[in-house]
């Protein structure tokens, strides 16, 4: 409706000031009592969970402590310190010391002392029923787990706490859970025994529990290790999802913006989390350490947090509702109705216009890049084929150059043995010139033969490149191909090619494309991962999946990797390292669009490597692929 079309009611306009302090006072009365209800509630709550998160982390450090206290008496023990220094040591000395611990402390589970090799050389194990000595034959070497070189490598006199976990039996996981935190002191000159590791495992179940107790309907504890698993959760089947196998049970999966939140600022005081509010602390075993060992959680659940605000919203809507019939009900009504009719179909037409105006932008916008991603394709495959061309010049120079000496050389010999017979030939002459003949068809023919087999490697890969169809090729041939008409890029580099493709394997799909994809990837390796002069390897390998349906390519190399800062970003259009040396950053961008989109697969980035550095991309792609529109 128009403004215009509104008909003239001078009372009511009369009463407008009136009516705007109607609709007005009791607005600004109801939020005013909603919010000063709200921020005492909340205050009132963030003092709930700080108390509760202040009795959890008193729990925690007094545990710790105990853990602490136990292990510098036990490093201490005057016995245990004779018993392994004995050379042999007193096996059974240390072991007696190791029960009279165990029972008089019923949260350990199992004492052992370590070689610095990392042998087990005393272990007691201890359960619901006592404890049990571990025969010597049954000792095993432990230095490869992870808490024997950390503990090993912490720095003498210092506590090595490690990650807690669910214990394991056999391989198998422990039921009831017993959450497990192993507490090693390195053993030396300095308190008396040979170099070594004692290690002590301590259930914390016990603790967990008493942490499980302090929950109320009105807060409810949770904690969260440094990879968002919980390891206590008002609801236990949530709870050790790493080593249950279910990744889903992570905070950082169900709530990624509060978890990247809790990471960045780790104390939190009144935070929304999932309709309900959440304060935090941090967890730091070593206090002087910067490494967050796990969070503490105090969480008001969105029940009780929709309760205070319904309550709080009640009371605010009553108090405006009571001002609101001082005023005149019905002339405010009347009043807000037609505004508010008005104000919408204003709004309505005005939403209309910028819809279709941002419709038209959008497909203008969609046309243009289309043609800009058909002109970049274009423009990539035409530069890749210059680079073919020259590099199968460059090569054919070689054997077309030995090719003319040879002739060159056959017809010097030729015009010799003219003379010769004008002058007399002798035999020994005649047999001379059979040799040389011999030697340079030889030479001719193996210089022909690189000419031709070079020659067949580009028109196979300008026939591939060429080729919009689907047909059944190998990998390893277009591999070997590709890295032929590369060779002269190639001598330019220290970087050394390793091609370990099967030659068996064959695929139904683009073989220009896949050329296209490989040699994207190794330029981008020789531009990106090396410095020029650096020596390197790029390493090209292939496997089945288990199912047999896809063909899984590696392009690995060993160089610099992906800065931080560009990795999530690499196949982004217009991202590169080397803005500056004439890098576009589009070469990574069509790689990905053809692996997903025509060679129908997918591929992953991984930098830097399992060693620390290097980058891998890793291709999979279907053995049999259904035609598409090659572009």
């Amino acid at each position: 409706m128009n403004p215009r079309e509104l008909p003239a009611k001078k009372p009511f306009m009369f009463h407008l000031p009136l009516l705007a302090a109607v609709l007005t006072v009791p607005l600004l009365v109801g939020t005013l009592i909603y919010f000063n209800r709200m921020t005492s509630e909340n205050q009132i709550m963030e003092n709930q969970q700080d108390r509760l998160l202040g009795i959890a982390l008193s729990l925690i450090h007094g545990q710790l402590g105990d853990m602490r206290h136990t292990l510098h008496l036990l490093a201490n023990d005057r016995s245990l310190q004779q018993a392994l220094s004995e050379d042999p040591i007193d096996r059974e000395s240390a072991q007696e010391v190791f029960f009279s611990f165990s029972t008089a402390i019923s949260s350990l589970t199992q004492l052992r002392w370590l070689s610095s090799a990392g042998i087990e050389k005393v272990r007691v194990d201890i359960n619901q029923h006592g404890g049990r000595s571990t025969p010597e034959h049954r000792l095993q070497d432990k230095s490869q787990r992870y808490y024997f070189i950390n503990g090993i490598n912490t720095p003498a006199g210092e506590i090595y706490f490690s990650p807690l976990d669910l214990n394991l039996e056999w391989g198998v996981i422990v039921t009831p859970y017993e959450p497990t935190v192993r507490v090693t002191l390195k053993t030396g000159a300095h308190n008396q025994m040979p170099p070594g590791l004692l290690v002590i495992n301590y259930n914390l179940a016990p603790l967990m529990e008493a942490l499980r107790q302090l929950n109320t309907e009105q807060v409810q504890l949770m904690m969260v290790n440094p990879k968002g698993y919980w390891t206590l959760h008002p609801d236990p089947d949530k709870e050790w999802g790493a080593q249950r196998n279910r990744p889903g049970n992570t905070l950082a999966r169900i709530s990624p913006s509060f978890w990247n939140l809790l990471r960045t600022r780790g104390v939190l005081a009144g935070q929304p989390f999932y309709n309900g509010i959440v304060s935090s602390q941090v967890l730091q075993v070593r206090p002087l350490s910067e490494t967050i060992d796990a969070y503490l959680l105090a969480f008001t659940p969105r029940e009780l947090v929709s309760e205070i605000r319904l309550n709080a919203l009640i009371q605010a809507v009553a108090v405006a509702a009571i001002l609101l019939v001082v005023g005149s009900v019905v002339l405010a009504r009347e009043y807000r109705q037609q505004r508010t009719m008005l104000r919408l179909n204003t709004q309505l037409a005005e939403d209309k216009t910028a819809l279709e105006q941002a419709s038209k932008r959008q497909k203008d916008l969609m046309a243009q890049q289309q043609l800009l991603q058909q002109d970049l394709v274009q423009a990539s495959k035409l530069s890749s084929l210059g680079m073919m061309v020259a590099g199968v010049a460059h090569e054919l120079n070689t054997p077309i150059g030995g090719a003319m000496l040879a002739v060159s050389r056959q017809q010097r010999d030729l015009a010799a043995l003219q003379q010769g017979f004008d002058e007399g030939l002798s035999r020994s002459a005649f047999q001379t010139y059979l040799e040389e003949t011999r030697h340079g068809n030889h030479l001719l023919q193996l210089n022909l033969s690189r000419c031709a087999e070079l020659v067949r490697s580009f028109k196979r890969l300008a026939v591939d490149r060429a080729n919009e169809e689907i047909i059944e090729f190998s990998p390893r041939q277009v591999a070997e191909d590709l890295l032929t008409s590369l060779e002269p890029e190639l001598k330019q580099h220290s970087v050394v090619i390793e091609n370990h493709i099967e030659a068996g394997l064959t695929l139904q799909s683009y073989p220009g494309v896949l050329s296209q994809v490989l040699q994207n990837l190794l330029m981008n390796a020789l531009d990106h991962g090396f410095e020029p002069s650096e020596a390197g390897s790029v390493h090209l390998s292939t496997r089945i999946t288990p199912d047999q349906r896809r063909l899984i390519i590696i392009v690995e190399d060993n160089g610099k990797g992906i800065r931080p800062d560009i990795r999530d970003r690499i196949f982004d259009p217009f991202v590169t390292s080397r803005r500056g040396g004439g890098n576009t950053g589009l070469g990574l961008n069509l790689v990905h669009q053809w692996v997903t989109q025509v060679l129908q697969g997918d591929i992953d980035v991984a930098s830097p490597c399992e060693e620390g550095h290097g980058t891998r991309f890793t291709l999979s792609l279907p053995l049999a692929i259904e035609a598409s529109n090659v572009t």
